[in-house]
């Protein structure tokens, strides 16, 4: 079944209509057709299509595209960037936020990891606090090995690692003269 066939309550002109073009199984139904055609749901596989929802109506209605493939029933562990809570075993795209709405309460934070923090922080790392977004630790000069090393040791207080710019790019352009940060 291709996303052809889909057809939209406004289309169908259904009763069931109101003033929304798709019901919320309709939207849960085109993410589990994707994930079984793609084996992957992502921002360009539903962007790509003309007869699916827009990204932004997923992440209106769900949180998140992960959420809303949590809510289709797709198994947690075949989705990129879910953390599981300790506390009450449930899956979550944004751990930080579920304590904050939620009774779970955070980990503590280990003194080793805490270490591990402070010693970067005084080193190459930056502190990055957008009002847009979650606080997060920037660094400079790191190579992808360590830095999935340090994802690995920081556990939980990780969400993940993300390389805009190898070590060898970094050091190519400072000794070009550009020290800019990338950002």
């Amino acid at each position: 079944m291709g996303l052809d066939e889909f057809k939209t309550s406004e289309q169908t002109n259904s009763p069931s209509n109101t003033g929304n073009r798709w019901s919320g199984e309709e939207k849960l139904k085109i993410i589990r057709h994707i994930h079984e055609k793609h084996g992957d749901v992502n921002r360009d596989l539903i962007g790509s299509s003309k007869k699916a929802p827009s990204v932004k109506t997923y992440t209106y209605n769900y949180g998140s595209i992960a959420e809303a493939q949590i809510e289709a029933g797709i198994s947690p562990s075949e989705i990129d960037g879910i953390v599981e809570c300790e506390s009450c075993n449930t899956h979550y795209t944004n751990i930080a936020k579920h304590w904050a709405q939620s009774p779970c309460s955070q980990n503590d934070i280990s003194d080793k990891q805490k270490q591990i923090l402070i010693g970067h922080l005084m080193g190459d790392a930056t502190l990055l606090n957008r009002s847009s977004k979650s606080p997060r630790m920037k660094w400079v000069m790191a190579n992808r090995d360590y830095m999935l090393w340090l994802d690995q040791k920081l556990g939980w207080v990780s969400n993940g690692v993300s390389l805009k710019q190898s070590s060898c790019e970094v050091n190519s352009k400072l000794d070009n003269g550009d020290f800019s940060t990338g950002e």
